[in-house]
């Protein structure tokens, strides 16, 4: 990692480790909307992730988001790779990525590509990222809209990858919802995995459409679901931040770790390792 990229995490407070962005004319994930949300909710640093779809829209290859995020100190990327369709030219390009201090880490999506992440043929990336000390992130859960295999993407099969490469940092997102039992007992098993609770509090923008009481109700229901994960993991340390911006709006979820604060008593250490700590430890990043 750069020294000026390292510099500025361990400054940053509120770091939002799952945003999108697209080049898309049409799309809501332009640089520009997630600048201002940055902005307007105090938000220091965002981690956004390549994206390759072979079965949907969405796409956003790595150069490109290098490209969009140049001109932004606070937006660091992960990379991607198609691994169903490309693979070996995918572990080159992110080799030479990495070799170059462009990106910081690696997203996969299970359940958009149809590779269970325990395959085999993924093991030279998860050997890259352990070469390089970078962390793997794992789309896991729901694979909304079709075509999408959500067999590809449950939690339990990350507990194969988390054994097999136990010096290899792991971020399984969106809690592995609706699997999400799972994914805690993955986490609380293995020392080297982490969740973040990314896009499970629908869009204000969206609930502007509904009627206040399911708005609520949703936010009670997520609350306490987040709440009872850090119970069973017996505390906040391998719990991460993160939106899924625009997906998910950066008030709803600085508003849901308020009540997440409220409801299980969080001293300020606690908060902390939330809003910004695990992801730096996650990244190697020492304050």
């Amino acid at each position: 990692m750069r020294k000026e990229t390292k510099e500025m995490l361990k400054r940053a407070s509120i770091i939002d480790d799952h945003v999108h962005l697209s080049v898309h004319a049409k799309s809501r994930a332009k640089i520009e909307e997630l600048d201002r949300s940055m902005v307007e909710n105090s938000i220091d640093a965002v981690i956004a992730l390549a994206a390759y779809f072979p079965r949907k829209t969405g796409s956003i290859t790595n150069e490109q988001i290098l490209s969009l995020t140049k001109n932004y100190d606070n937006i660091v990327v992960f990379g991607s790779l198609d691994a169903e369709n490309n693979l070996q030219k995918g572990v080159l390009e992110l080799g030479k990525l990495l070799t170059e201090d462009r990106i910081v880490g690696i997203k996969l999506y299970p359940g958009y590509q149809f590779v269970y992440p325990n395959d085999k043929k993924l093991d030279e990336v998860y050997e890259l990222a352990a070469k390089f000390g970078v962390p793997v992130m794992f789309h896991s859960g729901l694979a909304y809209k079709s075509p999408g295999g959500i067999r590809f993407s449950r939690p339990i099969y990350f507990d194969d990858v988390a054994d097999k490469f136990p010096e290899l940092k792991m971020i399984i997102s969106h809690l592995g919802d609706p699997d999400i039992r799972q994914a805690t007992a993955v986490a609380h098993k293995n020392p080297n995995v982490y969740l973040d609770f990314s896009g499970l509090v629908s869009n204000t923008t969206k609930n502007q459409e509904r009627s206040e009481k399911w708005k609520r109700k949703n936010e009670e229901y997520i609350t306490e679901t987040i709440a009872n994960v850090m119970i069973d993991l017996m505390g906040t340390e391998k719990i991460i931040f993160g939106t899924d911006w625009p997906i998910s709006s950066h008030k709803a979820y600085l508003s849901l770790v308020d009540s997440l604060e409220e409801r299980l008593d969080l001293d300020s250490k606690e908060k902390e390792q939330i809003l910004a700590g695990n992801i730096l430890k996650v990244l190697g990043v020492k304050k």
